[in-house]
């Protein structure tokens, strides 16, 4: 059985064959008055793109401050310089000016859907050096990615909804809500999700493991999901594996175009040869799934699926099961 070795506590680790996580205590939004902190990773690769020699470091991820010096630390063990960040997605861009400050070569491939209407994409956006450092991408594909598709594969499932930047959310990691638990999920339960969001999933091809995003839940120890105050123990799934397409913060698409087109990245997905699955805020140790062949990934993700009708690429039953029709009403 292929995947990363995880057995570590929330440091930094080299988890396989060129490979290293990073690992932090963390809040979600940096509320760490209204939420218990979860694990938040990023994964840093060696890798060396197609037909070139130049060895370097690409992180996937991006994770908050207290990575950075693990980052480093990466680089002094490896020898080799950090060049590339692949951003997870619209709900994972808070701390980027800090690795933008702290790696003034670094470059960073990141969401255009969510991420430049909200206020630290803004912020981040009108400094013209780290403007020309980002690279903005929409997927499902992304071409300049790859050349590095004998390490790493990307996928982009482009079509869910999220709420726009809300003013009483943080604008960042480092400034968090002033609002109480009740006040802050009285606020969130207002929102409705009608932004495009991006979450890229990244499969590394030597270990056969794959990173998820927050197109499906986090995979929380039941000890992890105890600490929660209500009615947040309530919500969270605990230790399973289930689509994030019917939470008010990554609500699937509205149109069959829409279902169609994250179903296609579906069908992608799942004829990978999968032996390990991992996301990036589960338990230290704790691994969302492992198998011991690619057809036994496939079954079990397909049979995940169907609750959602997210395993037929042409979108059709993802439609019916999310709004109740299907390609089309006679009225």
């Amino acid at each position: 059985m292929s995947g990363f070795d995880i057995t570590f506590d929330n440091d930094f680790c080299e988890a396989a064959d060129s490979v290293y996580v990073l690992s932090e205590p963390h809040a979600f939004g940096g509320n760490k008055h209204l939420f218990p902190t979860v694990n938040n990773r990023g994964f840093i690769f060696k890798v060396v793109k197609k037909g070139d020699t130049h060895e370097h470091l690409l992180m996937v991820g991006i994770p908050g401050l207290a990575c950075i010096p693990k980052a480093k630390k990466v680089e002094e063990a490896s020898g080799l310089k950090l060049e590339l960040i692949v951003g997870s997605g619209d709900f994972h861009h808070m701390a980027m000016a800090d690795w933008l400050k702290e790696f003034p070569d670094v470059k960073i491939v990141h969401s255009a859907l969510k991420f430049p209407t909200t206020r630290n994409g803004k912020k981040i956006l009108e400094n013209e050096e780290w403007k020309a450092r980002l690279e903005l991408v929409e997927g499902p594909d992304f071409p300049s990615l790859e050349p590095y598709s004998d390490t790493l594969k990307f996928f982009g499932f482009n079509q869910c909804l999220t709420p726009p930047d809300a003013p009483f959310t943080p604008p960042d990691i480092h400034t968090p809500t002033k609002l109480t638990l009740f006040q802050y999920l009285k606020n969130v339960s207002k929102l409705e999700a009608t932004e495009r969001m991006l979450c890229v999933w990244a499969y590394h091809v030597p270990t056969k493991q794959l990173v998820y995003e927050h197109n499906m839940d986090f995979f929380l120890s039941k000890a992890k999901v105890s600490e929660f105050p209500f009615p947040l123990k309530y919500v969270f799934p605990k230790e399973k594996l289930q689509s994030a397409v019917k939470q008010p913060t990554s609500k699937g698409p509205k149109t069959l175009e829409g279902c169609k087109g994250h179903c296609e990245v579906w069908a992608n997905v799942l004829d990978l040869d999968v032996r390990a699955l991992l996301d990036y805020h589960s338990d230290p140790g704790l691994m969302p799934g492992r198998w011991e062949t690619k057809e036994a990934y496939r079954k079990e993700m397909v049979q995940i699926l169907k609750a959602t009708g997210e395993d037929v690429e042409d979108g059709s039953a993802m439609m019916k099961k999310l709004h109740g029709h299907g390609p089309c009403c006679i009225l």
